[in-house]
């Protein structure tokens, strides 16, 4: 997958637009269009305020090799006091991220109810 193809995808699961984006690393919206479409590569720099306004690292943002993960252990990275989790663009906060360990309790015990 070519990075044009890695910025969009990342952009699109976090919930900005092109403008957001530009707007966060201090580019144009033709700029990021244009990233987006390799038809331009942009500075270490840059790719670093990419990296993290996409939630994600420099390294996997980079890396053409990247291979998914086949499991995510929710309770490992919900109670990883280190670990930040994002979505749609959003980081959560400690509240959000015991709000949604909650529900995932909730829904645990009403299929042990089952």
């Amino acid at each position: 997958m070519s990075l044009g193809v890695r910025i969009k995808r990342l952009r699109h699961l976090r919930g900005l637009t092109q403008r957001e984006l530009a707007t966060m690393v201090g580019v144009s919206p033709g700029y990021i269009q244009a990233l987006e479409s390799n038809k331009r590569t942009g500075s270490l720099e840059l790719m670093r305020k990419l990296a993290d306004a996409l939630g994600t690292d420099l390294s996997s943002l980079l890396d053409e090799a990247q291979r998914k993960q086949s499991k995510v252990y929710l309770d490992d990275l919900l109670s990883d006091e280190g670990t930040e989790i994002w979505y749609k663009g959003r980081k959560l906060d400690p509240r959000d991220t015991a709000m949604l360990a909650r529900i995932l309790d909730a829904i645990l015990e009403h299929r042990l109810g089952e």
